[in-house]
């Protein structure tokens, strides 16, 4: 099950509003954020808080281009919206 919205994030005084999907698989989730050209998947840790991860076959070098702050900023977001 997929399911399409809109992520609004503050990030450096500007209003991101970013493309995301709810990516289902049985009895876990991630979320799916387009960031430029590059997917950003989100998934909780084992501390409940949500974290960056590449996928595999993802190309690592593009998603260590994305600023460590927009990622924070990503998942602070997704706490406050899904906790």
């Amino acid at each position: 099950m997929t399911d399409q919205f809109i992520l609004t994030v503050k990030y450096k005084g500007i209003q991101l509003d970013l493309e995301s999907k709810l990516l289902v698989k049985g009895y876990s989730y991630q979320f799916c954020i387009q960031l430029d050209e590059t997917e950003v998947y989100f998934e909780r840790d084992e501390d409940q808080h949500y974290r960056a991860l590449a996928m595999p076959g993802q190309n690592e070098k593009l998603l260590h281009r994305v600023d460590p702050e927009l990622l924070k900023e990503i998942a602070l977001k997704l706490e406050a919206t899904f906790s």
